[in-house]
């Protein structure tokens, strides 16, 4: 409600237009009503029999380095290419000892960390799934169950793969992966074990909860890799009907979407993402891709072909690469140049020239007579396009449908709006985002003048003697108008009454309108008094939103509504100083904290509080970690057999749980020279006076003190900042030192279970450097398994022949030793480390 007492009535969902049938389409993700693409797609092909043969064809995937490998024509290989013209086979039915004589490659994908999926065996009687890893750490692992046959798979972004059973209608999730090889060696008795050396093995789980519709044959598959979508499995579907339109399914790890028609496309063989809402189908004979547009909504998911071109230079007639790579990559082959390509669009959309979408119900005033009085709208209207409202209102619902509907136009006035109203009120454009005073707005673009932002027209009928429109209900269609290559895009609607006239409020009665009833609908030229009514409504545009924003300025004054820009200076009314770099929502929480901060200031919680806020929760989520040093003291030393609990000390504030509860390096088991040692500092325990007199510097060393550890990888800005909170939010004498922890857990100095232990995912695997990397400290040696070997710097014939697993029966295989030389054992972070020595022909 604004200053005047006039109501708003907003539509900005997709339920409150029906979109349904016409040329518009609602982004959901954008959260915007724009015009469909609409390029009528050329002729496809509808011969189901050729599309089958095309989608039998060998498949193609790809690796990280953009090396490829596909099916050999007698399936019986593997083929690697991409680093030179001439095909490395990289697995053979013959070389492998687990096939058969019949068997083939049915499919294969390369997924994540370097592991190539294969569909082994013979065509829909006993195939398998087989792991192969391309960096060589453990052999190859093979997966069957009994009643399952696979023949399609697609790879997981999270890691896995989805398989399909095709002729049982069965899908299956491959899991886990195995273990490193490594020597085979006997652990000492002391050495703790996991209960299972490998707690995620490489396992074949079928999922029969996933179940795929009878009347429908699943042609071909596809998984999406980026946004919203990403690890959302596509599959392609033919109905029994030789006519029907193909279909589309979704599935996710948990269900499985409902059939979404694939409107004119009768014979597709296979299928790809284009992004994470649009899909490309794959035609016989034709030199352009079919992609269809994905929408999202409350009555479920529909697939529109869009009008934009995605032409296929090259193509070889084979079906798309399966892979984990957006946009999809089809098989081309130009120049003598044979290499995947990525499919992508023309910069040149074809899109409708208008649509037309009625709001799905009939805004109700609740009052007889109502003057409807102005209309917003949140939009962006490029150049060569527009947004035309029409209006119609009447006090029975019954007849609004047959009311006389007026136009009110916003950027481009249409040809046949000027030529059937040719006093349509043209909208004006606004420089705030929203009349409301102080809100943004809700579209999701810059403001440009004239073209996007916030419009305001008054409402009114065009050619009428008086040009108010009346009525309790009022039913609005929104009409859009573009070129074919650009859009208007409406965010929002706001339309506000009954009306507050100046003209009635201000003016003497003579000045009021006399023209009622029937004479009031006639086609003439409008009233004095209904012209002055509408001047005046020029000046009340600029004046209410004025005084809606003195009438709401106590919304600056609140931290949680108060503009970015008004937040320093709303700083300054309870004399904090903002740090410079904090968002604008860590801002906002400083200030809505600011009187618990300084009531807490100087103390334990105080700190805690202002680096929480600080940092958006990384103290609550256990990115930082604050310990009072003087709590190191329990820690030098917890004795089995020794009560240590100190819940009546006063050092301790009653906060902690048990001081015999810390598990880490101070906690000895069976260790009798740690144990008697420490025992030493037990109160009980006479001491000399030069033990008491360490006992109390070691305390004193810990008094006064406290350690803020950050967990979290933070950059230079990020630690800058906490360091800065630390110094104004500890008391002066206190010391106070911030330090990075390179681990979750640090046990011992920083991991007291039960007061600051953090357990957090593992660190990042980061790439090891000479000088600079520590065994045990998180650095690895990384590397991508490629598809093609050449890529990765083989040796001669022999190396490539390198045993997967270096155990000794293995090597000796190749002519080789493989010796252990247990003095060389070394400990280090607590790892212990043993030389091996691998040599071939004499040399180490």
């Amino acid at each position: 409600m604004d200053a005047n007492g006039q109501k708003f009535w907003l539509l900005a969902e997709e339920s409150q237009f029906n979109v349904d049938g016409s040329q518009a389409r609602w982004d959901a993700r954008r959260r915007i009503l724009r015009l469909r693409s609409s390029r009528p797609l050329p002729a496809l092909p509808t011969d189901r029999a050729v599309a089958r043969t095309l989608a039998g064809q060998v498949h193609t995937t790809l690796d990280e380095f953009g090396t490829w490998a596909t099916i050999s024509n007698d399936r019986t290989e593997v083929q690697a290419f991409g680093t030179f013209d001439e095909a490395q086979t990289i697995y053979s039915i013959a070389a492998d000892d687990t096939a058969a004589a019949d068997d083939i490659v049915l499919d294969l994908v390369m997924g994540e960390d370097s592991i190539l999926y294969l569909v082994v065996g013979e065509a829909g009687v006993n195939t398998r799934v087989m792991m192969l890893d391309r960096r060589e750490r453990w052999s190859p692992v093979a997966l069957q169950e009994s009643g399952f046959i696979p023949d399609l798979v697609v790879a997981s972004p999270g890691g896995g793969a989805w398989v399909l059973d095709r002729s049982n209608k069965r899908i299956a999730r491959v899991w886990g992966m195995p273990l490193r090889d490594r020597p085979l060696m006997e652990y000492r008795p002391g050495v703790a074990r996991p209960c299972y050396e490998n707690p995620h093995p490489p396992q074949l789980e079928l999922r029969d909860e996933l179940l795929l519709p009878d009347d429908y044959e699943v042609i071909a598959m596809s998984v999406s890799v980026e946004g919203e979508s990403r690890g959302t499995v596509a599959m392609l579907l033919w109905p029994a009907a030789p006519t029907q339109a193909a279909a589309l399914l979704l599935l996710t790890d948990k269900q499985l979407s409902q059939v979404i028609p694939l409107s004119g496309a009768i014979a597709p063989f296979s299928i790809g993402w284009v992004r994470q809402d649009r899909i490309a189908l794959l035609f016989g004979a034709m030199t352009e891709a079919a992609v269809y547009q994905l929408d999202w909504s409350d009555t479920g998911i529909s697939a529109t072909a869009v009008g934009d071109r995605y032409p296929l230079s090259g193509w070889t007639q084979f079906p798309f690469c399966n892979a984990l790579q957006q946009p999809a990559h089809y098989p081309a082959s130009l120049a003598g140049d044979k290499h995947p390509r990525p499919l992508y669009r023309l910069s040149m959309p074809g899109l409708a020239k208008s649509a037309s979408v009625e709001a799905s119900t009939a805004i109700d005033s609740g009052q007889v007579g109502s003057e409807w009085h102005r209309l917003y709208i949140e939009a962006s209207i490029p150049q060569g396009t527009g947004i035309t409202v029409y209006l119609s209102a009447s006090d029975d619902l019954a007849t609004l449908a047959d009311a006389d509907v007026f136009p009110h136009c916003f950027g481009l006035i249409a040809a046949e709006v000027q030529q059937d109203f040719k006093d349509a009120p043209l909208a004006s454009w606004m420089s705030q985002g929203s009349e409301i005073p102080y809100h943004p707005g809700l579209l999701d673009c810059a403001a440009q003048k004239n073209r996007a932002g916030l419009f305001n027209v008054l409402i009114q009928r065009a050619d009428r003697t008086v040009r108010t429109l009346r009525g309790r209900y009022l039913q609005l269609r929104v009409a859009l108008h573009g070129d074919g290559h650009t859009t208007p895009e409406l965010a929002a609607i706001r339309v506000y009454g009954p009306r507050f006239s100046y003209l009635d409020h201000y003016l003497p009665e003579l000045y009021r309108e006399t023209v009622f009833g029937a004479q009031a609908d006639n086609r003439s030229a409008a009233t004095g008094a209904d012209f002055l009514q509408r001047y005046l409504g020029l000046f009340e545009s600029l004046l209410t939103p004025l005084e809606d924003r003195i009438a709401a300025a106590h919304v600056v004054t609140d931290p949680r509504s108060a503009p970015n820009e008004a937040l320093e200076w709303l700083s300054q009314w309870v004399g904090m100083a903002l740090e410079p770099g904090l968002p604008a929502t860590r801002k906002r929480r400083m200030l809505a904290e600011a009187t618990r901060l300084y009531r807490m200031h100087g103390t334990l919680r105080g700190l805690s509080l202002a680096l929480n806020v600080s940092t958006g929760d990384w103290v609550a989520s256990g990115g930082i970690v604050i310990l009072e040093d003087f709590r190191l003291r329990r820690t030098f030393a917890t004795i089995l057999g020794a009560d240590l609990a100190d819940e009546e000390d006063p050092l301790m504030m009653g906060i902690v749980q048990s001081g015999n509860s810390y598990v880490g390096d101070t906690l000895f088991l069976g260790d009798e020279e740690k144990k008697e040692f420490l025992a030493l500092y037990r109160p009980d325990v006479s001491e000399t006076e030069a033990e008491q007199q360490a006992v109390a510097e070691f305390f004193e060393r810990l008094a006064h003190r406290i350690t803020v550890l950050v967990h979290r990888d933070a950059s230079s800005e990020e630690l800058g900042l906490i360091r800065r909170i630390v110094e104004l939010e500890t008391p002066a004498h206190v010391e106070a030192r911030v330090l990075s922890a390179s681990t979750a857990l640090l046990v011992g100095l920083s991991a007291l279970v039960g007061v600051d232990t953090v357990i957090g995912e593992g660190p990042v695997p980061q790439p090891a450097h000479v000088n600079r990397s520590f065994i045990g400290r998180g650095d690895f040696i990384l590397g991508k398994g490629s598809l093609d070997p050449r890529l990765e710097g083989a040796g001669s014939s022999e190396m490539e022949k390198r045993p997967t697993a270096y155990a000794p029966d293995v090597a000796a295989e190749y002519g080789a030793s493989f010796t252990l030389d247990a003095s060389e054992s070394r400990a280090y972070g607590g790892r212990e480390l043993v030389r091996y020595e691998w040599t071939e022909d004499g040399g180490e």
